[in-house]
């Protein structure tokens, strides 16, 4: 009896045991042990492309062409029919000084050389008499060199009274500052009843039909670039816009040590807010890759300083340590650590740990 008085609570014990765990030996694995709960990832066979290395500088954009307008004439600003901003025609008149000074000294100089030249005709009407008369004995040499020396001088200043007319001329067309090709208006600088004088500055006038980008590059980079390449583009978070490398400086800036490069721009609709002197980022081409190892750039982690990627190897994920390249658009070239035909993780890679068990599925 004493013996079957232990038995029982034993056998009790157990069966409460099982009771509580809510299983029966066998179920699930051995009795006690926990279930393992997979996590489900997507992921993404590796694959090879083409993809590029680049240089990247700060540039500036510039115009085609930039000049700054000064009037040859001096006199005070009458009118400035061109507003700044104003996209201008060649010939097209951006500035007027008062036209009265030089309409005046324009028509003195024609009364001059109305002058000079009936003084020429007369001169050299009265040396052919002269010339008649010494053919016929009834005046001297002295005489005849005389009337030659009189036409001479009378023709002379018929010329110069040409040249002093046809500068009045100029000068009156030139107290108007034309466009001297199409453009827009930068500047005015100078108001209505301002007194300028020869040569002084009055406006700017850019060209903006094939906008500029000048970048100055150190040795270390010229050497990749070549004249027709393409660049790329960018200000700020815009689109990028692709033009053409025109021109490369043979000489080194002697201050800054880089070498002067300049793209042309033919399409500009990517640049929104194009002005002359913004900054912009433009790229080169360093090196070209054909079969470069392209993954979506949303599954590298970074932990602790390192860029990491998880794969699925053997049902579990593995951690891998990479060495990331350029960026293009939302891949990323990866340098190391990755290699062709890999089930990358590409969702839930941010969750999982190295050598935990996962249900892998395809990312579609």
């Amino acid at each position: 009896m004493t013996r079957s008085g232990f038995i029982v609570p034993m056998v009790f014990t157990i069966v409460l045991g099982q009771f509580l765990t809510g299983c029966e030996p066998g179920e699930d694995g051995a009795a006690g042990q926990p279930v393992e709960v997979l996590r489900s990832v997507e992921t993404l066979r590796v694959e090879v492309g083409h993809a590029a290395s680049f240089i990247r500088a700060t540039g500036v954009m510039a115009a085609e062409r930039d000049a700054m307008l000064s009037s040859e004439v001096g006199g005070r600003v009458h009118a400035r029919p061109a507003a700044v901003g104003e996209e201008v025609s060649k010939g097209q008149v951006l500035l007027a000084l008062d036209p009265q000074p030089t309409e005046i000294a324009l028509a003195q100089a024609r009364a001059g050389l109305e002058m000079a030249e009936a003084a020429s005709v007369h001169a050299a009407r009265e040396l052919r008499r002269i010339e008649e008369l010494h053919r016929s004995g009834d005046v001297t040499e002295a005489q005849l060199e005389a009337g030659e020396l009189a036409a001479r001088s009378a023709e002379a200043q018929a010329a110069s009274a040409g040249a002093a007319h046809r500068s009045a001329e100029r000068a009156r067309r030139e107290s108007d500052v034309r466009a001297p090709w199409p453009g827009v208006v930068a500047s005015i600088l100078v108001d209505e009843g301002e007194a300028v004088g020869p040569g002084q500055p009055v406006a700017r006038l850019v060209a903006l039909q094939e906008p500029l980008v000048r970048v100055g590059l150190a040795a270390r980079d010229v050497r990749w670039v070549s004249a027709g390449d393409s660049a790329w583009v960018t200000m700020d978070d815009e689109e990028s816009v692709v033009g053409t490398v025109q021109h490369i400086a043979v000489a080194a800036d002697p201050l800054s040590r880089t070498y002067s490069v300049e793209v042309s721009l033919t399409e500009t609709r990517g640049l929104q807010a194009l002005r002359i002197g913004l900054a912009v980022e433009v790229r080169f081409v360093r090196e070209r890759h054909d079969a470069a190892v392209l993954v979506p750039a949303s599954a590298v982690v970074s932990r602790r300083g390192e860029s990491l990627m998880f794969v699925v190897r053997g049902g579990r994920a593995e951690r891998r340590r990479v060495i990331q390249g350029e960026r293009m658009g939302d891949r990323v070239h990866i340098l190391e650590g990755i290699k062709e035909g890999d089930a990358v993780i590409v969702s839930g890679q941010q969750r999982v740990s190295h050598g935990e068990a996962v249900r892998e599925r395809s990312a579609s």
